[in-house]
């Protein structure tokens, strides 16, 4: 009885602090529900997948850095850890050197550590981007755009000197007692403090210096290709260049049709990284001697995709770029994943919905001339683009039996998951796990879908419209209304699709549609319905509202850029864009960002998790974001420092013990689905 007793206690004391730590975690999910947009957790790819520009080996770790903020760590390569840090603004180079890790980046940011976990914001006194970093003679030395030029002695306290140069500088090196910058220009110093400036010369005048390392008591340099306003290099490719004194330089090779982005020297070779060709695939070159380099394309990095930076230590090449790109090698010849995803990385996401059966994501390819979509997948005959969890957690790439199409949107209604795409493409699922090919009675491309008033209804190319009751049998419509469609949503009885020169259309049944008055002639590239309004975004921060889809009203939305899209999750508009200049497709500056609100009217500008959304949906008690690179991120998890608060409930616990004791079904972060499986838990215990 005394033992029954005790088990019986137990299981109150037990319960009392269940329910003790469910109402922490509901006053912290309660708090945190405002800013649930501000807390991201990726999902895929793994451990992140913002495109990391730089990679250095220090106190038995690697540290690689990136856009938006990204630290990520390994002890090998291959096992890597996020670290979260307060800075979201995108980080260039990272540098290791007496016993600490420092890593420059955006408007003059520098973060120091001593373990590449635990970051401490430095104040530099530039606003100048900063692209390179390196230490000798007892000093750090920072290099940037606009000839910005910092040092510091401890890493901590900064002194911004004069270059002497008004060019963006790119690289840093040290060696033989001197400092050697590159860019478009070349600096060197002994000091950090005075500097030798010498100019490019002229047959080099298409070249910036990429990277710089100093081996065998010379400075070896690349030179990459550089495209300008309605200019190019006539033969792209990058010059390696060596000097035994950073001034005076010597051409040694040429690799026609690559681009190095970094070098680095391991035990008996020379190993760079960049891409090859003008789409820019990501390749590593290498050489014995610095004169004869051999190329190896990355054929798992796809279209677009380059390696961006190269660390080496341990007898292990690490090399990382677009997209969160992590490859490991022992001989900088074979190289081996180090970091995991659902899609491959030439894929892109272009549209999501929830269902009964859980989230679908649907999308293409970057390069559709040159990918299949089976290879998009595993590698296996018959997967595309096509991705379903059920709660947003655990992602799987579905067999179709179709390759060779876009799909471009994806809908849900009466049971029944429709994707449309190129070429007349419709497919239906039950689960978005086992699809249907159905006849569309067209061969154009399918633009938009969306369902309503138990109908679904598709727009495209040609003036064409098409409808079914069941996503299976489809008639098709001919309206001198519709032209081709960007966006398209459902609500208040009424189809509403947007498009270029500010088109606006309705249909209350998508066989008769109707042309109203935007007031504006600019690109509109989303829609959505929610809070009874219409909410449309488009070019140049354009922002429309309207009550019923006939009369709109231009609002100020607070920025002049490009917002691609729009959604309304969880009683919010989510309107999101990039600001920035796209150079050609392997160069280009792009910043991500959202803006909120709940009436479509007053708007709040966030940052974004990742530089390019594609799409956002709710369901599953969760936020799911794709980014536009196959990417796939969650918001409102709560983090390790919720757990701290609930500590005291579980005497002896250490936060993470906490943590992993609160995160019940154990995908590494709590949710409300914790909550509910917790409280389950102290129902069977009554």
């Amino acid at each position: 009885m005394i033992h029954l007793r005790k088990a019986k206690m137990t299981q109150r004391r037990l319960a009392i602090l269940i329910w003790s730590f469910v109402a922490i975690m509901m006053f912290s999910l309660a708090k945190a529900h405002a800013d649930r947009l501000d807390q991201w957790q990726w999902i895929t790819p793994l451990p992140q997948g913002n495109t990391l520009k730089s990679v250095a080996y220090g106190s038995n770790v690697f540290v690689a850095v990136g856009l938006k903020g990204a630290v990520i760590t390994s002890p090998d390569g291959y096992d890597w850890e996020p670290r979260q840090i307060t800075n979201t603004v995108d980080l260039n180079a990272i540098a290791y050197a007496a016993n600490m890790f420092v890593a420059v980046g955006q408007s003059g940011t520098i973060l120091t550590s001593a373990d590449g976990v635990h970051w401490v914001l430095e104040t530099s006194g530039t606003i100048h981007d900063l692209q390179g970093v390196a230490y000798g003679n007892n000093r750090f030395v920072a290099v940037g755009s606009d000839g910005a030029l910092l040092t510091s002695l401890n890493g901590q306290d900064w002194t911004v000197q004069v270059s002497g140069s008004e060019s963006d500088l790119d690289c840093i090196a040290f060696g033989n007692g001197i400092f050697v910058v590159g860019g478009v220009d070349t600096l060197t110093s002994a000091d950090g403090i005075a500097w030798v400036f010498k100019e490019r010369p002229a047959n080099y005048s298409y070249y910036s210096l990429s990277s710089i390392i100093y081996q065998n008591d010379v400075f070896i340099a690349a030179g990459h290709f550089v495209c300008g306003a309605g200019w190019c290099s006539v033969e792209p490719g990058t010059t390696i260049l060596t000097s035994s004194d950073g001034i005076a330089w010597t051409k040694k090779t040429f690799i026609s049709g690559g681009s190095v982005r970094k070098l680095v020297h391991g035990t008996d070779k020379f190993v760079a990284v960049g891409f090859i060709g003008s789409g820019g695939q990501g390749a590593a070159f290498t050489s014995s001697d610095g004169n004869t380099w051999a190329e190896n394309l990355c054929s798992s990095c796809g279209f677009g995709n380059l390696l961006e930076g190269i660390a080496y230590a341990n007898n292990t090449y690490v090399a990382v770029g677009s997209q969160g790109i992590i490859l490991v090698s022992s001989d900088g010849v074979t190289w081996m994943d180090g970091d995991s995803r659902v899609l491959r990385r030439d894929a892109r996401l272009n549209d999501i919905v929830y269902g009964d059966a859980g989230f679908v994501a649907v999308g293409g390819a970057w390069d559709n001339w040159s990918v299949t979509y089976e290879d998009l997948g595993p590698m296996e005959e018959g997967y595309m683009p096509v991705v379903t969890s059920l709660d947003g957690l655990k992602w799987t790439a579905q067999k179709s039996g179709i390759s060779l199409n876009t799909l471009n949107a994806v809908a849900y209604g009466d049971n029944t998951y429709v994707i449309v795409g190129k070429n007349g493409l419709i497919l239906t699922s039950p689960d978005g796990a086992h699809w249907t090919l159905r006849p569309s009675g067209t061969e154009l491309e399918i633009n938009v879908l969306a369902y309503g008033n138990n109908t679904f209804v598709a727009v495209g190319s040609g003036r064409t419209a098409l409808t079914s009751p069941d996503g299976i049998n489809w008639t098709k419509i001919i309206s001198e209304n519709i032209n081709i469609p960007t966006d398209m949503t459902y609500g208040s009885g009424l189809f509403v699709a947007v498009g270029y020169n500010g088109m606006i259309i309705t249909s209350p049944d998508g066989i008769t549609w109707t042309k109203r008055v935007s007031g504006t002639t600019k690109w509109l590239k989303g829609i959505s319905y929610g809070n009874n309004s219409f909410v449309a975004v488009g070019a140049r921060g354009m922002v429309l509202t309207s009550p019923d889809g006939t009369v709109w009203t231009e609002r100020v939305s607070g920025t002049t850029n490009e917002l691609s899209g729009i959604d309304y999750v969880n009683n919010s508009f989510v309107a999101y864009g990039t600001t920035g200049v796209v150079i050609n497709m392997v160069n280009y500056i792009t910043e991500g960002f959202m803006l909120t609100s709940g009436d479509g009217i007053a708007w709040t500008v966030k940052d974004t998790p990742t530089p390019r959304i594609c799409g956002i949906a709710y369901g599953a008690e969760t936020i799911i974001a794709i980014g536009c690179h196959a990417g796939i991120l969650q918001a409102d998890g709560l983090e390790l420092s919720d757990a701290v608060l609930a500590q005291h409930i579980f005497t002896g616990r250490s936060p993470t013990q906490t943590y992993k004791y609160a995160d019940v079904d154990g995908d590494g972060i709590i949710t409300l689905k914790d909550v509910i499986n917790i409280l389950q838990f102290v129902g069977n215990l009554k």
